[in-house]
């Protein structure tokens, strides 16, 4: 298996996020104007009454921050996003869920720092999602021969003068129906708009990266491990 590309990797901190102010400081504008110096968001508030009308968050978009330092000793910047809500906070970046941790941890600590507030002993959960490309060593077809059979089932039912081909595309596992609000499904399929011997798929994950990558490798030993007999 070869990763691609990393599309997401998202790390959601659930807490009240006006515990870091419990005494309601006026500071809500500085801290709008030290995030968009601190890491330089393209994209940001213009007042603290400025939410962004979809996810209904402060919103910083197409900032940067250190992390780290690449083989040859050059300093290494992640691009990254900053959703702030009433209960929790969001990163997004195209590293790793680590990276996003790292900034979040790292930028909370630095806030209060700046601005004389209190670390959050109360975060009561945090949330991954991670979305990726990568290529397969071998197609899904090997998942369970039968399918490729059902696949050739479809497209002789659809009567199709150009003999259009389908193919097995993906897999999919769905949290119990309570947590679907919060929990994404598993999904592994092939990448729309790719040619099939590319074994290109997209994957989604509620996972850390690193988690999503082990849990591809073991559903590709699945195509490779021999059916028993």
């Amino acid at each position: 298996m070869q990763l691609l590309n990393i599309i997401t990797a998202r790390s959601v901190w659930l807490f009240p996020v006006l515990d870091i102010n419990p005494r309601g400081k006026a500071v809500d504008s500085d801290l709008i104007e030290w995030l968009k110096a601190t890491y330089h968001f393209q994209k940001y508030p213009s007042s603290p009454l400025d939410f962004d009308p979809e996810t209904k968050t402060l919103t910083f978009a197409a900032g940067r921050f250190k992390s780290g330092y690449e083989t040859d000793r050059k300093e290494r910047y992640i691009a990254v996003d900053l959703l702030i809500y009433t209960d929790g906070v969001m990163a997004n970046t195209r590293s790793s869920t680590h990276d996003s941790d790292t900034f979040l941890e790292g930028t909370i600590r630095a806030a209060v720092k700046e601005l004389n507030l209190v670390y959050p002993d109360n975060i009561r959960k945090k949330l991954y999602y991670s979305e990726m490309d990568i290529r397969l060593d071998r197609s899904m077809n090997f998942l369970n021969p039968k399918l490729e059979k059902l696949a050739a089932t479809i497209s002789s039912l659809l009567g199709d003068p150009n003999s259009t081909v389908f193919e097995f595309s993906g897999v999919s596992f769905l949290p119990e129906p309570k947590a679907q609000a919060m929990v994404s499904s598993f999904s592994i399929e092939r990448k729309v708009n790719t040619e099939w011997p590319e074994n290109r798929y997209y994957s989604r994950a509620p996972l850390q990266t690193d988690a999503h990558l082990r849990l591809l490798e073991e559903f590709e030993g699945l195509l490779i491990a021999p059916n028993p007999t």
